[in-house]
């Protein structure tokens, strides 16, 4: 299957499982959030076949043309377009996870008021607990950020919270929302891509509020 099928493909099946998600209620956002997942596999796997297979053999440049899965029939001056702009994107996406990274280690660093609370919330709920004053709620690697505001909840309103934000951890949707980006950063081109992670990522949501 080369590039132009595949995405087409792509766009049916995104548009017929968006249509299935929006008028039926009877299914559960974790049949949607298997199915959004095993897409994002089908087009890793048809991108990285053909590119260990540029590696394994020797690429002809003197062909305009290349006749290895998506890129078949593909002239290699918009392979080179495609995948600088694709490389771009990614080192855009990896710089601000970085800068991510240093704002948590900062406000690690600036958390001692908060380290009391913390602590009561980490061997109560058997995890490792953050709060954090610039974000609403979320999960980092194995730590859980919570809101400011989680100081004035109510101890079962803490539970479902965290009980939350601890679902997300054990199906690891961090590297699942990770790979998300990375998959529509290749293909930046096919705006159904990009309508895949949103969705991806609110049946997560759902999915994990369900399960609470």
């Amino acid at each position: 299957m080369n590039l132009l099928w595949l995405n087409i493909s792509i766009g049916l099946l995104v548009t017929l499982v968006l249509i299935i998600r929006n008028y039926s209620r009877k299914i559960s956002a974790y049949f949607f959030s298997l199915l959004w997942e095993a897409i994002l596999i089908k087009l890793l796997l048809s991108f990285l076949i053909p590119v260990c297979k540029c590696f394994v053999e020797a690429v002809d440049t003197a062909s305009e043309n290349l006749n290895w899965g998506i890129f078949e029939n593909l002239n290699l001056k918009y392979i080179y377009v495609w995948m600088g702009i694709g490389f771009v994107l990614i080192l855009l996406f990896f710089l601000n996870y970085w800068l991510l990274l240093k704002q948590i280690r900062k406000f690690r660093k600036d958390s001692s008021r908060y380290a009391e609370f913390e602590n009561k919330l980490s061997n109560t709920y058997k995890a490792n607990i953050k709060i954090c004053d610039w974000i609403q709620s979320g999960f980092f690697r194995t730590t859980i950020l919570m809101p400011i505001s989680t100081l004035t909840m109510t101890e079962k309103e803490q539970h479902y919270l965290i009980y939350h934000e601890k679902i997300h951890v054990k199906h690891r949707d961090s590297a699942w929302k990770m790979l998300a980006v990375l998959i529509a950063a290749i293909y930046w081109f096919n705006p159904f891509l990009w309508l895949l992670v949103k969705y991806f990522n609110q049946d997560l949501e759902l999915r994990c509020d369900h399960k609470v």
